[in-house]
């Protein structure tokens, strides 16, 4: 049986987000890992990874075919999955610390 163009694509979509959470919480783990080899400055750390990423995000080379519209809409959307990565970090390094007996601070 053949597959329609609609189906072939939904799956093609559906593996690819599921590849991209996978990658994004390895990424988080792997961040929080890194960052409680100093549990003293974790919070401190992740807020200048934000605020770096942030910047990175503002100084974006523009895309030529885009509009000006659709520009604004991409730097929205990458800030709001950054904000949304950055609360699902501290969210994991605290639960580290949390099995770990430590307390944070926030």
């Amino acid at each position: 049986m053949v597959d329609d163009p609609v189906n072939q694509i939904e799956r093609l979509l559906n593996a690819f987000g599921a590849e991209l959470t996978v990658q994004k919480i390895i990424l988080q783990l792997m961040i929080s890992q890194i960052l409680m080899l100093r549990p003293d400055l974790i919070e401190e750390k992740i807020e200048q990874i934000k605020a770096l990423t942030m910047g990175a995000l503002q100084r974006t080379p523009k895309n030529p075919a885009s509009s000006p519209d659709e520009e604004q809409r991409v730097r929205s959307l990458s800030t709001a999955y950054a904000e949304s990565f950055f609360q699902s970090l501290s969210e994991a390094v605290s639960t580290m610390r949390n099995t770990l007996g430590q307390s944070g601070r926030h």
